[in-house]
């Protein structure tokens, strides 16, 4: 076998401090009329800080650069969830265009009917990926859909008179944050179990950890540190038969895309980030949207799908409590979805067993 010769790029970038100019600006934020007044004085800086004045542009390019110089799939070699992903710019010319970004997030449905059919398609095709039967679009983010999540598992067991028993909701130490943070702010106890000798919690760890007490599984996988845990079906069908629910937190979705679906392994939601899988850039744009997804006896517990049909078929209605304000996310998801799927990148074998997304 022959190696190929490669050298990463080399840019005569200087550092951010000497970039910029005086004025320039990423973005504006209004000023608190009294904000100085809630700084003790001896807290206050007695000059402005010397920070970097660049325009949005100027951060995008010189940290591109500053990327180009390590290896990766786009100069970024490093694991983490945020970077590991390829953002196509044709998706960001796409999202340019003014019949996605003049749209207002408070206009009438009957105004938007390209995007809520762009989104009605997006959710056939993360339907496909997961196993799932409908998605929600209306978390923000990452945390917001675990959150969700967490909410949704306390109404799950209230539901069946058991809110005062089921106190505890199980992760890993190597899962994302969000997990244990919003289900500690939900009002769980959270257990996090430690690493085993392979990389990942042992099965005898959550064993120990199942109780009548367990509310749910939440966790990544692979996880935050890239490590797969090949037993996780098992994982889920031990909670489960402590009368728990999994929720299945795809962050990582990039490393398993078309080989395993949610549903298959028995979770019963997962949440996926249109900004780590699906070519959406990462924040900076406003607005972002985190599709959740369940099965169909969970849909009661939900928050609002992003569209529905109206009884004629020929309009696709808002069925969200707030206006979602993230149609570059959307567009630029369905965008980079529709030439993977079929087949494309994820091929026949990510869409058999295909389940119906209802619109009912």
């Amino acid at each position: 076998m022959t190696l190929r010769r490669y050298h990463a790029p080399v840019w005569d970038e200087p550092v951010i401090m000497a970039t910029g100019a005086p004025g320039r600006r990423g973005q504006l934020f209004p000023l608190a009329p009294e904000g100085a007044a809630l700084v003790p004085p001896a807290l206050r800086r007695a000059a402005p800080p010397a920070l970097p004045e660049n325009a949005e542009p100027d951060v995008l390019r010189h940290y591109l650069r500053l990327s180009q110089q390590t290896m990766g799939m786009i100069g970024v070699s490093l694991f983490g969830t945020c970077t590991m992903k390829y953002n196509p710019r044709r998706g960001e010319q796409h999202a340019a265009r003014p019949e996605i970004a003049d749209l207002h997030p408070a206009q009438h449905p009957e105004t938007m009917q390209g995007l809520l059919e762009a989104v009605h398609g997006l959710e056939q095709i993360l339907c496909g990926l997961s196993g799932m039967d409908a998605f929600t679009f209306q978390a923000a983010g990452g945390a917001d859909a675990a959150y969700t999540q967490a909410c949704i598992t306390r109404a799950y067991h209230a539901a069946r008179g058991e809110a005062g028993q089921r106190t505890e909701i199980i992760t890993s130490i190597q899962s994302h944050p969000c997990n244990p943070a919003t289900a500690a702010t939900a009002g769980f106890q959270v257990i996090t179990l430690p690493l085993g000798p392979n990389g990942y919690p042992t099965l005898e760890s959550l064993e120990a950890a199942l109780s009548p007490r367990t509310a749910a599984l939440m966790i990544n996988n692979p996880d935050d540190m890239g490590v797969y845990n090949p037993e996780i079906d098992v994982w889920v069908r031990k909670v489960k038969a402590a009368g728990g629910l999994a929720f299945y937190d795809h962050a990582n979705f990039n490393g398993v895309m078309s080989k395993i679906r949610a549903r298959d392994l028995g979770f019963d939601a997962c949440m996926f980030m249109l900004h780590k899988t699906f070519g959406v850039s990462k924040g900076a744009v406003g607005r972002r949207s985190v599709p959740m997804a369940a099965r169909q006896s969970w849909r009661a517990s939900c928050p609002g799908r992003a569209w529905l049909p109206t009884a004629n078929g020929s309009i696709l209605s808002m069925a969200m409590p707030q206006p979602p304000g993230c149609a570059s996310s959307w567009a630029i998801c369905s965008r980079c979805s529709k030439p993977m799927s079929g087949r494309g990148r994820w091929g026949p074998r990510a869409f058999r067993k295909r389940p119906t997304c209802r619109s009912s």
